[in-house]
């Protein structure tokens, strides 16, 4: 596998990988529902309730509710925007929080309470448009010697530009893992010198 991306610090290597094997988020616990779609793909939550029948019967049900739209081609790219390609775009589905989703998160329906529940699942269809689209990654830290120190997967979203959180993460655990290693050469002097 090749690396996206490969950084330099303090002699160690740092190679941003794709993860070719992603977690699925719509799995996790998430507050929304992602329904969708389409003849060829399977998408959204596989247990998200048959909408086709009971969305528009109760419209107060629904706290937010955002159309979602897929571009297929050469990949696929998912957002809440119609693309400017209808050849190979159109809609393929709803995202949406409920009242009850909202209750059973929050305990109450509060315009704070509310206000939240968007903004979460604002993240959970960027997280999805993320997974979908191949944008999940993993790093591995090497040594001067070629040895693998560290690797970790499931990085969602542009996480391995150069002023990324996860790269001072990445950086933060060189540093740490250097001051380890000056502590365990001086405890093998001391260890050494007693003899």
């Amino acid at each position: 596998m090749e690396a996206v991306r490969t950084y330099k610090y303090k002699s160690h290597k740092i190679e941003i990988f794709q993860d070719i094997n992603p977690a699925d988020p719509r799995e996790w616990d998430n507050l929304g529902h992602i329904w969708c779609w389409h003849r060829r793909y399977l998408l959204g939550d596989s247990d998200a309730p048959d909408c086709s029948e009971v969305f528009w019967d109760d419209e107060e049900r629904y706290i937010e509710t955002v159309p979602l739209y897929l571009l297929d081609h050469s990949g696929l790219a998912l957002r809440t925007m119609p693309f400017s390609c209808l050849w190979d775009s159109g809609q393929v589905g709803l995202a949406f929080v409920t009242r009850e989703d909202v209750l059973r998160e929050y305990d109450d329906l509060s315009e704070e309470s509310i206000e939240r529940a968007k903004r979460v699942l604002a993240a959970e269809i960027k997280t999805y448009c993320d997974y979908i689209s191949g944008n999940v990654y993993g790093y591995s830290i090497t040594d001067p010697y070629g040895e693998e120190l560290d690797s970790c997967w499931g990085y969602y979203g542009d996480v391995w530009e150069e002023d990324s959180s996860l790269l001072e993460e990445i950086r933060a655990s060189i540093d740490t893992a250097e001051v380890e290693r000056v502590e365990y050469i001086e405890r093998l002097r001391k260890i050494a010198s007693s003899y």
